[in-house]
């Protein structure tokens, strides 16, 4: 299967040697709200990015069909992981812009993101995945809850299970933020039922990579195995799918997002990307024309065309000299 040939060749826009490391976007995509909720929609109404988030560059997920695809990628499995990914997309909220964020990015003079306004109660929206899943065992003792329902219960449930969110890290920083962070499952539309997960603390994160992985506590079972059997889907779902591609043209380069623009209900967005840049350790940086606003920040970035992966753990960083790109992460 492959593409209309939409990229001809290999453009290079760095000097060869460069240390991708220590690249690091210009301009993040968190969302700011110094007003709270209602300053997230005005956010989207004056959008100078893309006024107006015309359809079909920002494909509702009510909206979204297999036909939004380019002809050679209206594959149904393809069509299934986007909707699975979409079903573990999550809007991250925090509160609190923790006082410890650097002023750079590791050794670089690159401005950190953020770093004006640490210490201070400000609204900061991006987007996550649910990524893991861990099933309480019952010989792990009686861990005390601390989901939003239980918090500040004088009759808390134990834990059941907790789930691990994939993040930017410059969304979430450290432990001080995720403590003050909420996560929305299933914000799908105007008035979506949705359920809302709350941050503990962050289990890895690393500033060079701009990746983090956020703890939640749950106790309802039912949602527990509900995630599960998502996460179980995606990851056979992923798998499927690089069968499929594996033996493709070089130029099949699809890259799709779920994001929640604005901190409003999430976005599909589809587009390619133009490079797939190296670090020393394996990970790599990807550079990509799919569509973002301020609220993708954290976003799973998904790619077709590498040949020896089958999943990817990328998250969206932000913008370089105008282009979109990834953080850094592995190709599985």
């Amino acid at each position: 299967m492959t593409s209309s040939s939409h990229f001809n060749s290999h453009v290079d826009y760095f000097p060869i040697g460069t240390d991708f490391s220590k690249i690091h976007p210009d301009d993040h995509e968190c969302e700011l709200s110094f007003s709270g909720e209602s300053e997230l929609l005005e956010k989207k109404k004056a959008c100078k990015k893309y006024p107006g988030h015309p359809y079909p560059t920002f494909i509702s997920l009510p909206t979204f069909k297999i036909e939004n695809f380019p002809l050679a990628y209206q594959d149904k499995d393809l069509y299934e992981l986007t909707r699975t990914t979409a079903a573990l997309t999550v809007r991250i909220s925090t509160s609190v812009v923790s006082h410890d964020r650097p002023d750079c990015y590791p050794q670089t003079g690159h401005p950190y993101p953020l770093n004006k306004y640490k210490g201070r109660n400000i609204m900061n929206v991006g987007t996550g995945r649910v990524a893991r899943i861990d099933i309480a065992d019952k010989h792990q003792g009686k861990e005390v809850c601390h989901c939003s329902t239980c918090e500040g219960s004088s009759t808390p449930n134990t834990v059941k299970g907790k789930v691990i969110i994939h993040t930017a890290r410059h969304v979430i920083y450290d432990d001080i933020e995720a403590a003050k962070t909420d996560m929305n499952l299933w914000y799908d539309h105007d008035g979506s039922a949705c359920v809302k997960l709350k941050g503990l603390r962050l289990m890895e994160k690393d500033s060079t990579y701009d990746l983090c992985k956020l703890v939640c506590h749950v106790c309802d079972t039912e949602l527990l195995k509900r995630l599960d059997n998502l996460v179980k889907s995606w990851t056979d779902l992923c798998r499927k799918v690089r069968d499929k591609f594996r033996n493709s043209s070089s130029t099949d380069r699809l890259t799709v997002i779920v994001s929640h623009p604005h901190g409003c209900y999430k976005q599909v967005t589809i587009g390619y990307w133009s490079e797939a840049r190296e670090l020393e350790d394996a990970r790599t940086k990807y550079f990509y024309d799919t569509a973002t606003c301020p609220g993708s920040s954290g976003a799973f970035v998904f790619t077709l065309g590498r040949e020896m992966a089958w999943f990817n753990e990328h998250v969206h960083s932000g913008k370089l000299k105008g282009r979109n790109m990834s953080g850094a992460g592995l190709d599985f």
